[in-house]
């Protein structure tokens, strides 16, 4: 049988698969321990974004939200890692058979080695969806991706994600059928704002750690 991303929930992910929810994975709490410093430039920057976004994000469609808030601390970040041969990639397509099942669809954001085509994926950001907006579930759709892409890798690292609707990020990691999902960091909350940051700096650090072990 064949799915696409976007029609799984994530019951159905535990039927069919045999996913299940894992509370306090060590692999989570350490990323998202993350002391990585977010220096004062930096924090000019995220404050005047935060205020921007503050009166207008729960308006926002789509593409809005992505383009003049995810992108801009994206940005900030910066995923393009050209002396490791890993980019930042949007929009491409992933199927893989996760045991009687192929899994496929579009990866919303993705960060992976490669210079012009994504050939092992490490982290996803996907589903950012206005606030308000009805979905089938979002938080299933990127959990199959995942699911995929670990299929895809066939290596035994975690696979890490971030789900955002408008104003929360929720952070995900999977490891074999197991994964869990972080509080929702409300990203026009300065502190949390700063933690968003924090975390997507080290997720780039394991990243790098990982392309030179």
């Amino acid at each position: 049988m064949k799915k696409s991303f976007k029609y799984w929930k994530r019951e159905d992910l535990y039927r069919e698969i045999g996913l299940s929810a894992q509370p306090n994975m060590s692999i989570l709490a350490d990323w998202l321990s993350a002391t990585t410093i977010v220096d004062s430039t930096e924090l000019i920057f995220l404050d005047k974004l935060r205020q921007r976004a503050l009166p207008f994000i729960d308006g926002w469609n789509e593409a809005e939200l992505q383009i003049k808030f995810i992108s801009k601390i994206l940005d900030l970040v910066d995923f393009d890692l050209p002396n490791y041969r890993c980019n930042s990639f949007s929009e491409r397509y992933i199927s893989a058979s996760v045991q009687h099942l192929t899994l496929y669809g579009f990866a919303d954001w993705m960060v992976a080695e490669g210079e012009t085509e994504p050939t092992h994926p490490y982290f996803f950001m996907h589903e950012y969806k206005p606030e308000g907006e009805k979905q089938i579930d979002g938080r299933g759709q990127l959990l199959a991706l995942m699911l995929a892409t670990q299929a895809l890798n066939k290596d035994d690292y975690p696979i890490y994600g971030c789900f955002i609707h408008g104003r929360m990020w929720f952070f995900v990691v999977l490891n074999d059928l197991k994964y869990e999902i972080s509080r929702a960091y409300i990203a026009t909350q300065s502190d949390d704002l700063q933690e968003i940051v924090k975390i997507l700096k080290k997720q780039k650090e394991m990243i790098i750690a990982r392309i030179k072990k």
